[in-house]
């Protein structure tokens, strides 16, 4: 009897490949959840990260004047990020039970928060510095709202935690 799986060439014999496979789906072990140290990590990262983006992309921070007035797209998207970001941080966080919740949470909302330096280093560009940087000042608000203090072991969630 051919133990090979058809269509496969003669050289793909069952001793290559197991008869089953594991479930893709399944986790071989129970994941543990995240730790304050991860929670720190993952905020330190985005924080510089934006920062470093700042230095290298933009060649740092200028202070000039806007050359015109910035349409209004240009404020309207980056502000509805960070209100995001500042109502995931300050509404959602503190309502969820446990860590392994708050922290997919977290992400998200230092996603939107880092997606505001995202735009104004990319979207406003060099032709608005002082819309630049002030939003470059917002997003650094929203990462720092979101610093990971609410991992700290035992602590009960508050809306400031």
């Amino acid at each position: 009897m051919d133990s090979r799986a058809p269509g496969l060439p003669p050289s793909l014999t069952s001793a290559t490949f197991p008869a089953t496979f594991p479930a893709m789906t399944q986790p071989t072990h129970p994941s543990s959840p995240p730790t304050a140290a991860v929670a720190w990590i993952i905020w330190f990262s985005i924080f510089a990260g934006l920062f470093i983006m700042t230095i290298i992309i933009n060649g740092g921070v200028s202070f000039a004047k806007d050359s015109a007035e910035p349409s209004l797209w240009i404020i309207l998207v980056p502000s509805a990020a960070a209100i995001a970001s500042l109502v995931v941080r300050f509404f959602v966080i503190p309502k969820l039970p446990d860590l392994p919740t708050k922290f997919p949470a977290m992400i998200i909302g230092l996603a939107l928060a880092e997606g505001v330096g995202i735009l104004a280093l990319f979207v406003v560009g060099k032709s608005y510095p002082q819309t630049q940087l002030s939003l470059l000042a917002i997003s650094v608000f929203c990462i720092l709202c979101h610093a990971p203090v609410y991992f700290a072991a035992g602590k009960p969630s508050t809306y400031l935690r």
